[in-house]
């Protein structure tokens, strides 16, 4: 259940949509006596796919956007938060992709030692996209 709660980011829909799938794998391959770690992150791919993928793909601008995080944040960093100065809050790409559910707003006004002045709000990427990235690190 932890692995769910994780990959859903608290989203109620999202566990429902994980578990159910996560269920159906257990249930078809029947491997295991419980659900696995495989069975879930088998579910957050596929509900990625059915709920988020069409969308993300369909507004290009945002999607470079995504592309750009997922490199430099959860590939170059392995990190899933990230900052951004307050001032670019209204960019409309990243308001888009907090639209679709992929990034989601964890915090505001937090400043930082070496940059006076400025504040910062935390962002955090949907950890659904952190296990297709693993997964295609391991490959590559």
């Amino acid at each position: 259940m932890r692995e769910i709660l994780i990959a859903s980011s608290g989203i109620p829909r999202d566990f429902l949509n994980i578990f159910i799938g996560a269920y159906n794998s257990f249930y078809t391959i029947g491997k295991y006596k419980h659900i696995a770690l495989a069975d879930v992150r088998n579910a957050t791919i596929e509900w990625y796919e059915v709920d988020k993928k069409k969308a993300v793909d369909a507004n290009n601008n945002a999607k470079i956007l995504l592309d750009k995080i997922i490199k430099d944040i959860l590939i170059d960093k392995k990190r899933c938060h990230f900052l951004i100065p307050e001032k670019f809050e209204k960019v409309k790409e990243l308001n888009d992709l907090i639209d679709l559910r992929v990034v989601h707003l964890r915090k505001k006004g937090i400043s930082h030692k070496g940059k006076k002045g400025v504040t910062y709000t935390t962002y955090t990427i949907w950890i659904m996209l952190v296990i297709p990235v693993q997964i295609y690190i391991t490959i590559k």
